[in-house]
This record gives C-alpha cells, sequence and structure tokens, in this order.
C-alpha cells in the first residue's frame, strides 16, 4: 500500500495480518483504518489509537441471516432428537 494509506475492512478479519496493522499505524505507513471485524489478539491496541475506528460487525443481524441461524439449530436438535431416538431403539 502506499505510504499514507487509509484501510477500511468490513469483510473478515483473516484478510487482514493485525499485527502488521498495529505497526504500520505506529510507525504511520498508514495514515488510518476503519474496521468492524478483528482478531481480539490485538484489538486492545487497535482501539486505543487515535487513527483507528472499530465498530462492532452486525453483518448477522438481517431478517434473512438470522432465519437461516434459527433454521440451522432447530435441524440440528431435530437430527439430535432423531439419533437418540433411534439409539434409544
Amino acid at each position: 500500500m502506499k505510504q499514507g494509506a487509509m484501510l477500511i475492512n468490513t469483510s473478515r478479519s483473516g484478510l487482514v495480518d493485525t499485527k502488521a496493522l498495529v505497526e504500520c499505524l505506529k510507525s504511520e505507513k498508514l495514515r488510518g483504518a476503519a474496521l468492524d471485524v478483528m482478531d481480539n489478539d490485538t484489538l486492545a491496541s487497535l482501539i486505543s489509537m487515535p487513527n483507528t475506528i472499530v465498530t462492532s460487525h452486525r453483518a448477522f443481524l438481517t431478517e434473512e441471516a438470522l432465519k437461516t441461524i434459527a433454521e440451522s439449530i432447530v435441524q440440528s436438535f431435530l437430527n439430535l432428537f432423531l439419533m437418540n431416538k433411534k439409539l434409544m431403539q
């Protein structure tokens, strides 16, 4: 990246080497960063930096995503129930 660039990541934490990000921010190679996904290992360092914005990730909080999560949970319980029922016969 060019000197003084800003990094914005709203996809996945694994796409960014957060330890390298902290070093780039400290050395001012990067002018700033905006993240809503990050590794917990470097969260405290990132939050304390004045040139970094950290927000919570809300991609899962859609009607479609919550419906999919609920359906998956119900299906897992049904599978468990059916498996236990077969074992008891």
